[in-house]
């Protein structure tokens, strides 16, 4: 896993690892953005919580997160308009508008320091054939009641933009100890949180680690893809996506965040060695990523010719087909085994309103629009979704028939693909990970792979 970014300062606090037996109300698995704010919810509101972590705290996608506060959300509101009602994409923006006020203020009240700062965000047309984009999107966001306008000086952008939308009142933090922070005071209020604890086995709500086991009346995967799920149709809604984030130094100042309307959705923004780009790289498992590296790198040196990459971070992260956060039980017959994913880049935010709908499902309070979130929902055109991501996973899976000397995922059998960059094998149907030695790293999968000594770069 890589390291963190240099521009993140926190103190970590060591957590130990799960031994015997361990009886709380909740437990959440995963010690992400999504998993420690829902812990730290839960525990302000008298649930008794444990939170379980595979490795560290804040590793996986938090790790690659360049700390935007924004309800500035142009793929997840383009493609929700798309394809639900726009009275439900309404109410979807304006809990984001909540969510940005609420991390906000959750970020200020922390015990460490978060480098919290007030700003605009930007959405900019990078060339000509990206303007009706940006009309689209202003249009939308002014239908749906979130206050944009647009944008006369392109917020200080270090290369020119043919025009742009500005969203007042954003914000920027730094992840890690903004993480680390919710941690330290969701112990203080007594959540039980464990690292180096990855679960083995998930029976209903009992939860197995190497060293330990825990009983829940609610279990809450916070983890990308829920573990060890094999419903097509739930898994069918999820699309994982290759990100990639590099510390760029020697850039001219930015005072401003930076979302690009392009189908790459390059992000920017300031930090105190230069800025933080990231962008999407493809398809996860695929060799999709390969290829929009290339491209962005030769963008890269023509927009900003004088900096320099000091680090670069991969990370996966899962969208959801329609736009909308996966949010809720897994499915109508166990209301108490819970999920929360499907954040579509906004990790931030989306992690924040995850929290809110799934303490309200524990404490007997639902957010009234928690059923629009259901892991398990139905609407027009969902079948499409359906048929098109089964039809994908199905070629993979043959391929991997046809290739008996490929390495297997061992969730569902789908043929792994070595991604040198990251230094994992990368299933393509449903985004699991596992390192050179073959040991799991990201869900859905719990069981590690099985990878022979020539398997092995």
């Amino acid at each position: 896993m890589s390291e963190f970014p240099t521009w993140q300062q926190g103190i970590r606090q060591d957590y130990p690892p799960l031994r015997g037996l361990c009886r709380v109300d909740a437990v959440v698995v995963g010690g992400g953005l999504a998993g420690v704010t829902a812990a730290l919810m839960l525990s302000e509101n008298g649930v008794r919580t444990a939170l379980l972590e595979a490795r560290a705290l804040a590793e996986g996608a938090t790790a690659g997160c360049a700390g935007m506060i924004t309800c500035q959300a142009i793929h997840a509101l383009t493609t929700a308009a798309r394809t639900r009602d726009m009275a439900v994409v309404r109410s979807y923006a304006q809990l984001m508008r909540e969510a940005v006020t609420g991390v906000i203020a959750l970020a200020q009240r922390l015990p460490q320091p978060c480098d919290i700062t007030a700003c605009d965000a930007f959405a900019f047309a990078e060339t000509e054939d990206d303007l009706p984009a940006l009309h689209r999107l202003m249009a939308l966001e002014r239908e749906l009641g979130l206050p944009v306008a647009e944008g006369t000086d392109a917020g200080g952008c270090p290369f020119p933009v043919e025009r742009s939308a500005l969203m007042k009142h954003q914000g920027l933090l730094s992840p890690l100890p903004y993480v680390l922070g919710m941690a330290e005071a969701a112990a203080l209020l007594g959540c039980q949180i464990y690292e180096q604890s990855p679960v083995r086995r998930l029976e209903g709500h009992r939860l197995t680690t190497p060293q330990g086991v825990v009983e829940a009346s609610w279990v809450i995967l916070c983890t990308g893809a829920p573990l060890d799920c094999h419903d097509r149709s739930l898994l069918a809604l999820m699309a994982p996506r290759l990100r990639e984030l590099r510390l760029l130094t020697s850039a001219a100042p930015l005072h401003s965040a930076q979302l690009s309307v392009h189908s790459d959705e390059m992000t920017l923004r300031p930090c105190q060695e230069g800025l933080l780009m990231t962008w999407d790289r493809g398809a996860y498992g695929t060799d999709q990523a390969d290829g929009a590296a290339l491209i962005r790198d030769r963008t890269l040196r023509a927009l900003l010719p004088e900096s320099e990459t000091r680090q670069v971070i991969l990370r996966r992260e899962v969208f959801s087909r329609d736009g909308l956060p996966l949010v809720g039980p897994l499915h109508p017959r166990d209301s108490r085994l819970m999920m929360a994913t499907g954040f579509g880049g906004l990790g931030l935010t989306g992690s924040f309103l995850a929290a809110r709908l799934l303490t309200g499902a524990v404490i007997g309070r639902p957010l009234p629009e928690s059923p629009l979130f259901l892991p398990f929902r139905r609407y027009p055109g969902r079948s499409a979704f359906d048929r098109t991501a089964l039809l994908a996973s199905a070629k993979a899976f043959v391929h991997g028939l046809t290739s008996p000397g490929t390495p297997k995922c061992p969730h569902m059998g789908c043929p792994l693909r070595y991604n040198a960059d990251s230094g994992l094998w990368e299933c393509p149907c449903h985004g699991s990970s596992f390192d050179i030695l073959g040991q799991v790293e990201a869900a859905p999968a719990i069981q590690d792979a099985a990878l022979s000594p020539r398997d092995r770069p």
